[in-house]
């Protein structure tokens, strides 16, 4: 049976974003007029009330298998941006618990990846401007389209204490995967000042 990729993103605003909130996950500090950004959190398995480990969300360095990531734009894109040390890229990696054999295979993968743009406009949105998302099994290709839908979380609490609007853009004419940002949620929107029209936007769902 497919993923309802909308309603695992849903879940994870309902189970877990706001009955915990971020509790230090997210860290924003600024130096030489520079926005700098850790991320580091271990999300519980869906639905988000089960015991053990599913998921790590981190701004560390993680690879990218261009055989589990085929779309060449998004990966080399997040792989540049990998190399600069404010904490431009997010990744999302697969944690199975000890307990659940079947899951083992996948320890350590890279389920999502994103890399992002901070505009010098302090009232420009936080901007998406690559995102991969794993396209190996359909199952895996919407798994990873609710772990990007998980991740823009991270983002809007990014824009927050950056003092920036609630919300997570992309200028989308750049993109080659228009449809995954329609799959998590992405809507057109009136486009701020610091981009280029066509713009989308992600607004937390509660």
């Amino acid at each position: 049976m497919a993923r309802n990729v909308r309603s695992e993103i849903h879940a994870f605003w309902r189970r877990y974003i706001i009955p915990r909130g971020f509790a230090g996950a997210v860290r924003v500090s600024w130096r030489d007029g520079e926005t700098f950004i850790e991320i580091e959190d271990v999300l519980p398995r869906l639905p988000f009330t089960k015991r053990g480990a599913g998921w790590v969300v981190k701004t560390k360095t993680a690879f990218l298998n261009s055989s589990h990531f085929p779309e060449k734009t998004p990966r080399t894109g997040i792989h540049f941006n990998d190399g600069k040390d404010r904490g431009r890229t997010v990744y999302l990696l697969h944690r199975p618990s000890p307990h659940e054999r079947r899951e083992r295979s996948y320890r350590g993968q890279v389920v999502a990846a994103l890399s992002l743009h901070i505009d010098k406009d302090a009232t420009a949105p936080v901007i998406v401007n690559n995102l991969a998302i794993r396209g190996d099994t359909p199952d895996h290709t919407d798994l990873s389209r609710a772990a990007a839908g998980w991740m823009m979380a991270y983002l809007l609490e990014v824009a927050r204490q950056d003092n920036r609007p609630l919300e997570v853009g992309v200028e989308i004419d750049t993109q080659p995967n228009r449809d995954d940002f329609e799959a998590i949620g992405f809507r057109p929107s009136v486009t701020p000042p610091a981009y280029t029209a066509p713009y989308l936007a992600f607004r937390a769902p509660y």
